[in-house]
């Protein structure tokens, strides 16, 4: 892959996780906000509304962690390449989903339990 690619992903894979990280912080203030001003009597909502936003922070961390994974293997010089079988992903694969760590073959084999 040319460097002017790899730094291209870079640039949308920083955004990435500032958009991602960005927009965790506002879920989390607006949920923390409505669950506060709640009456004593919506516990058991406010309680609800904890669980589901402590679902979606646990997603949201995890695809932070798949972006900042992918910088990481920039840094190293491996970002582009399967972590599976271990060929360079196709760019049309990266330009869908940039922290990608599996070609699309391999994340089927994965998504089948057959990896």
């Amino acid at each position: 892959m040319k460097k002017s690619d790899i730094e291209k992903y870079r640039q949308v894979l920083v955004a990435k996780l500032e958009q991602h990280l960005g927009s965790a912080k506002r879920k989390v203030r607006a949920a923390t906000a409505r669950i506060d001003s709640r009456a004593i009597d919506d516990i058991a909502q406010a309680e609800n509304d904890r669980e589901l936003l402590s679902r979606g922070a646990a997603s949201d961390n995890k695809v932070a962690a798949a972006i900042a994974r992918a910088i990481a293997r920039i840094d190293h010089g491996t970002y582009g390449i399967c972590l599976g079988c271990e060929e360079e992903m196709p760019k049309k694969r990266l330009d869908a989903v940039p922290w990608a760590a599996l070609c699309v073959p391999c994340k089927d084999q994965e998504g089948n339990g057959k990896k």
